[in-house]
This record gives structure tokens, sequence and C-alpha cells, in this order.
């Protein structure tokens, strides 16, 4: 009868191991290198504001926009991550390109209103939240059978 080989079947899975987890991070890496820029966002309200605070790494208030239209506000710019040239790339993480991100807010707020203020790579913006009208009025619900809908 002969014997079963533990330790060649052993390095056999270690090697398979190896080789597929190689093939996993290649696959990552290929999809993270895809993937646009989208600065991350914290959204909060304190004392009677709406406070954004964006994400922006290695960026400056130069290179970032913010536009108020029809109750949204947009957040837009340009990250720009470049390597020295003639370097050789091992690997590549962080995320460089346009991007963009809208956020809504109340109706009736003015840009002149929005404050805005850039520190060390974080975007903070405030926007007034305007009081709740509690002066509901009620509305009557007919129940006339006549009533037609056109």
């Amino acid at each position: 009868m002969s014997q079963f080989n533990f330790k060649n079947l052993e390095s056999r899975f270690n090697q398979l191991g190896e080789d597929l987890q190689g093939f996993v991070g290649r696959i990552i890496e290929d999809a993270s290198e895809s993937r646009r820029f989208v600065p991350k966002t914290d959204c909060f309200t304190e004392n009677d504001k709406m406070i954004f605070l964006i994400d922006l790494p290695g960026m400056d208030s130069s290179q970032v926009s913010i536009t108020l239209k029809d109750s949204l506000i947009t957040v837009s710019g340009e990250r720009d991550v470049a390597l020295p040239e003639g370097s050789e790339v091992k690997k590549k993480e962080r995320q460089a390109g346009r991007f963009s991100r809208s956020f809504s807010v109340s109706a009736g707020v003015k840009s002149s209103d929005i404050k805005a203020a850039f520190k060390s790579g974080v975007l903070r913006i405030e926007v007034p939240v305007p009081e709740q009208d509690d002066d509901n009025e009620e509305i009557v619900i007919e129940t006339d059978s006549d009533t037609e809908f056109k």
C-alpha cells in the first residue's frame, strides 16, 4: 500500500492559496483604479443650520466651486494626484478626476445666506434652516357624490 504525501498536498494548497490571493488582488486593484473620485460627506443639523462637511484631501479652495440653483447646492471641482514624471507605478490607490456632489436644501434659501470655509482639506458649508410654518390650515374634503373629476 502506498503512503499519501501530505507535505506535497499542503505545499500545493499553499501555492494555490497564494495564486488565488494574487489573482483576486489584481482584480481589486484594477477595479479601484477605474473608480471615480467621490468626496466623502457628512451632513447634520446644528443650531438651526444644516452643516455639510466634505473631505477634499490635497485640494484647496481654488479647485472647488459651490453653486445654488432651485434649492440644490452643488459642490464641484477636480482633484489631481499626479505622480512624479518618470516614476514606475507599483500601486496607485489615490483617486483623481472631476467630481460633483449635489444636496437639497430648504426652498427660499439664498446664496447670500450660505457660508463656506475650507480648512485642512475639509470644506464646511453652513446653510440656514428656515423656521417651520406651524400655521397649517385644514382643507375640507367634499363628500358630495355629484362631484366629477375631469
